[in-house]
């Protein structure tokens, strides 16, 4: 199966099938403390953040989701659309599709409609393994004028994959590489199964300069997968496999002084209250955003002027006017153990 064909496949799935875990990502366990008077208006309170040198209105990155195909070109300039009217940042789907066939580098393109955000490109650790594709991989990133790039670990995700890759040796040699190659910020993500502090702290020695955890909790891509391929019950077998995104982001927090994007299953503002209460500098969504770009840029938008305003309100409800102060204070969350 050819690249393109394979993103056709991942979209439609996304779209039209439940990938989502059904295990929780653990943020249901923490709640947030009520303070019943404040003295502060609802108006004073910002949200406003900076991430590699850009302002952000809202601490919010619209996640990897696409690229590769027709749909993808649409789907990425409605969100790219929605990123630069409330001034938050944006990464691309994996760019190996637009590195095999420049045909396709279309799709990834959104700077006629987002100059000025802040946008990531997005690649495999697996195509770090040749050198000759370090070249190829920063022709990729200047072509969609992107500020930095994210270097994706998928291994569940690959293993479960007919047609995935089985070879990850020194990849930890590979990534210290690409990361001295590139002369722009090199990040790393999950891709929905989490980071431990352990994989953090190597992350960390290797250079990389930003983590999104991307715990369990949201999509599943091994549950993907297995809707890809009817008979995949290694697919099948792995579905819930990955470690809760609030476990993820509390162990890399202890492990690292790196920024840290929380994502996995953070689809409405209270949730994205608790994760940077607990230490996420932004937080990430996906799917529910592929949703609404499968319609329009005014439904992203809509969608996340919704998830701003719950994030503001939770601040508020625990007493807080800023980000610093959501993430200093300590006393506004608490594990529920009830």
């Amino acid at each position: 199966m050819s690249i393109k064909s394979r993103k056709i496949d991942h979209i439609k799935i996304c779209l039209s099938r439940n990938v989502q875990f059904r295990k929780k990502n653990g943020f249901e366990k923490y709640e947030l403390k009520h303070n019943a008077l404040v003295d502060f208006n609802f108006d004073d309170i910002d949200i406003k953040t900076e991430f590699f040198n850009h302002k952000l209105s809202a601490p919010i990155i619209i996640s990897s989701i696409t690229g590769g195909c027709e749909d993808a070109k649409r789907i990425n300039k409605n969100l790219a659309k929605a990123a630069q009217k409330l001034g938050i940042v944006m990464s691309c789907g994996s760019q190996k599709a637009m590195i095999k066939d420049k045909n396709l580098a279309y799709s990834y393109q959104t700077r006629d409609v987002a100059p000025d955000i802040l946008y990531l490109g997005n690649i495999g650790l697996d195509y770090l393994k040749d050198k000759k594709n370090f070249d190829r991989i920063k022709s990729a990133i200047e072509i969609i004028e992107g500020d930095g790039i994210f270097v994706h670990l998928n291994l569940a995700q690959e293993l479960v994959q007919q047609e995935g890759e089985r070879n990850f040796a020194d990849s930890v040699v590979s990534l210290t590489e690409f990361v001295k190659f590139m002369d722009l910020p090199v990040l790393s993500k999950e891709v929905g199964f989490g980071i431990s502090g352990k994989v953090a702290l190597k992350l960390e020695k290797c250079g990389i300069k930003a983590i999104d955890i991307a715990g369990a909790g949201g999509t599943s891509w091994t549950k993907a997968e297995k809707y890809r391929q009817e008979e995949n019950s290694l697919a099948e077998r792995f579905s819930e496999w990955g470690m809760p995104a609030s476990e993820s982001l509390i162990k890399c927090k202890s492990a690292v002084n790196l920024p840290l994007i929380a994502s996995g299953g953070i689809y409405d503002g209270i949730t994205a209250c608790k994760a940077i209460a607990l230490g996420a500098d932004l937080v990430g969504l996906a799917e529910p955003l592929l949703i609404e770009a499968n319609k329009n840029s005014e439904s992203v938008e809509r969608y996340l002027e919704q998830f701003i305003k719950e994030l503001k309100t939770a601040m508020m409800l625990v007493g807080v006017k800023n980000l610093q102060e959501l993430k200093n204070n300590k006393e506004i969350i608490k594990l529920n153990i009830n």
